[in-house]
């Protein structure tokens, strides 16, 4: 039984002494300021940007290939709303799920509709979430939800032979990012 025990000790310890994996006790991570907007700024970014809501990203039955067949095989045509948004400058909010985090801040995540979406629990299709790479580290939240603004992609991305290794349908190349606690909603004037 001890025996089992050492491997999981011994992964913590490396967590916990590897600044690069986590972040030690009372030490706050340091993104790059101007990746966060302030309230009083959030209009005109508000302006500046299409908002783009989960609701008209994911109004179409994405296509899955059947069972063996290349992903390049059929061609996905999304609605013209969505088709629109490609290369344009986009607002998506939702909660983040980091896929590239130190100490310092997080650079690319997955941004979801909602808080209980991750590979453990809900998911949904590929047109159901997006894979956001900030041009400069930005904050890391949880449970606060957040506002993304950036170029907007339309398009597959696959991995491997093109089978059945869909990472996304949409990716942002994020420049900015709204954090919504209650102090910056009551600030920006947001109510629910």
């Amino acid at each position: 039984m001890r025996l089992r025990a050492i491997p999981v000790v011994l992964t913590l310890a490396l967590l916990l002494s590897d600044p690069a994996l986590s972040l030690r006790a009372g030490e706050q991570a340091a993104p790059d300021p101007a990746t966060l907007i302030a309230a009083n700024s959030y209009g005109k970014w508000l302006k500046d940007y299409k908002e783009a809501t989960f609701d008209v990203l994911s109004d179409f039955q994405y296509p899955f290939p059947p069972y063996g067949k290349k992903l390049s095989d059929r061609k996905i045509t999304p609605p013209a709303d969505v088709q629109k948004l490609n290369s344009q400058k986009v607002s998506v909010s939702g909660y983040m799920l980091p896929l590239d985090m130190d100490a310092k801040g997080v650079t690319k995540f997955i941004l979801v509709r909602y808080l209980d979406t991750c590979c453990y629990g809900l998911f949904g299709d590929p047109n159901e979430w997006v894979v956001v790479t900030m041009a400069k580290k930005t904050v890391f939240t949880r449970y606060d939800s957040i506002t993304v603004f950036g170029t907007f992609h339309v398009g597959e991305i696959a991995h491997g032979d093109g089978r059945e290794n869909i990472e996304s349908y949409y990716q942002m190349d994020g420049v900015a990012v709204a954090v919504h606690t209650e102090a910056f909603d009551k600030a920006a004037g947001i109510t629910q």
